[in-house]
């Protein structure tokens, strides 16, 4: 029905466009009241912002020839930046559920934290060029910002734009299932096939598993919730002596990758080091942290961790030439970001070392 058949007379219809610019200029004064409360919320939970210099080692001298290592995190990542922290990310997620909501998301689609921020930049009323977003696992978290962040065309805060994105991706429905829990752990194992008339391996079929997906399925092993993670106050079961939090754990009885380092069994920490598959990794970060290394920044790794920097690769069920079976809780189904290696070597080690042979052996089948 037309305009002029549903208000007959001038009268009306100058009424119903008076109505239709006051429902308009209280949608506009909701969403900046809106944008104003959000915005409150994050200086009350951000520590003040500051400007860190982030200069970190270069222990992987020779890797830098390697053509699938990023130029980033070397140079300029030595600029300073600002010092983001990753428990306040999680304070903007309402509650455990709304988290678990948002990382399935993420897992479905395998994008990181740099979704949220599209997201967040979205609802706050601006955009992000695609391309910035392509490019979002070329280079570490704080990386990437430097470039995003000019060319936003609007007044930009880093922590109202993560809540913005946290809060608009909680509205949205996310799938039942993580997606290595809709393939099945047991088929996820078996879903990189050689084909039988053909030994040439990179004719294999590769399947990729979010490490948001993979992450989970080694807390589950470890007894582990995804409410351990949201809460910055949370003790590795290692190192806990909260015996009602956390039933005991054989250690014997978990994969070889997950079974606890000494630094593990004696320094108190996070739960979130426990969950990733590579030992002296985790032995390296928990020394890092209990000698106060200046150069390691644990806020910044998490965002690293978050930030698309690893994935878990299916295998077959017999081991494709020693690459594991595409369990995430064995540290030869994973491939490592480029950036990341070199960024955060002196945890991950040289190019002699288990976690760069394994990357690169799975960049070689791309």
């Amino acid at each position: 029905m037309s305009d002029d058949a549903k208000y007959p007379y001038p009268w009306m219809r100058e009424r119903r466009r008076e109505q239709n610019a006051r429902a308009k200029r209280r949608s506009r004064q909701r969403q900046k009241a809106q944008q104003a409360a959000a915005l409150e919320v994050v200086k009350q939970n951000e520590t003040q912002l500051r400007l860190l210099p982030s200069a970190l080692p270069d222990p992987l001298g020779c890797v830098s020839n390697h053509p699938a290592i990023s130029p980033c995190c070397v140079h300029d990542h030595r600029r300073v930046k600002p010092h983001l922290v990753y428990c306040e990310l999680l304070r903007y997620f309402a509650s455990v559920s709304d988290l678990e909501n948002v990382a399935k998301i993420l897992d479905a689609e395998q994008l990181g934290i740099a979704a949220i921020l599209k997201y967040g930049i979205i609802s706050m009323g601006g955009a992000l060029d695609d391309r910035l977003l392509d490019i979002a696992n070329q280079t570490c978290f704080c990386c990437w910002l430097e470039v995003v962040i000019p060319n936003i065309k609007m007044p930009f805060n880093i922590g109202l734009a993560l809540y913005s994105g946290v809060r608009r991706l909680s509205q949205m429905k996310g799938p039942p299932r993580w997606s290595i829990e809709a393939v099945g752990i047991d088929t996820a194992g078996r879903l990189l096939q050689i084909e039988p008339e053909c030994r040439d391996l990179r004719s294999i079929r590769l399947t990729c598993f979010s490490s948001t997906s993979a992450f989970l399925e080694n807390a589950k092993q470890l007894g582990l919730s995804l409410g351990d993670f949201i809460d910055d106050n949370s003790e590795s079961p290692f190192c806990s002596r909260d015996v009602r939090r956390y039933q005991p754990i054989s250690y014997q009885t978990l994969a070889a990758d997950l079974q606890p380092t000494p630094e593990q069994l004696m320094i108190p920490h996070h739960p979130y080091l426990d969950i990733v598959p590579f030992p002296s990794f985790r032995a390296k970060a928990l020394a890092a942290i209990s000698s106060g290394t200046p150069e390691f920044s644990e806020d910044e790794l998490c965002f690293d961790l978050a930030h698309d920097s690893m994935r878990c690769w299916g295998s077959t069920a017999t081991s494709l030439h020693g690459r594991g079976n595409g369990a995430p809780w064995d540290a030869r189904s994973w491939e490592v970001s480029p950036w990341f290696l070199r960024k955060w070597g002196f945890l991950v080690g040289n190019e002699d070392d288990t976690i760069y042979q394994n990357s690169l052996w799975w960049w070689s089948q791309r």
